[in-house]
């Protein structure tokens, strides 16, 4: 399901909510929080890798228009590069085991969080 579609149901179930509310004596709500690993990254880390990668050109065409999926390395930083714009966080996919396992080696970064196991 794509953004703006999760956008349009989120705004009618707000809109009927504010209807609904005014009968409710009392309401519980909640939410789920999870976090699969955090990986601290420094702008000159990102800047680094965008220029070894040569990946500037794609990362600000996908900024415009992001993905919200990553299938690539552009995909994964123009993600984190729109989150720390916009001050907002998203949960965006990987779905293929090479593009995680190509990810991975780029960050050199160990520890379950990156889904190392340990026996």
């Amino acid at each position: 399901m794509q953004a703006e579609e999760w956008a349009r149901k989120y705004d009618r179930a707000l809109s009927e909510v504010k209807e609904s509310i005014k009968y409710c004596r009392m309401f519980v709500t909640g939410f789920n929080t999870n976090i699969d690993g955090l990986r601290h990254v420094e702008g000159e880390e990102i800047e680094r890798i965008v220029t070894e990668k040569n990946l500037a050109g794609e990362i600000v065409s996908k900024l415009e228009n992001p993905p919200r999926e990553i299938r690539t390395l552009s995909d994964l930083l123009a993600g984190i590069l729109f989150c720390a714009e916009n001050g907002v966080g998203e949960e965006w996919f990987i779905r293929e085991l090479e593009v995680f396992e190509t990810i991975r080696s780029i960050l050199a970064t160990t520890g379950s969080a990156w889904g190392d196991r340990e026996e």
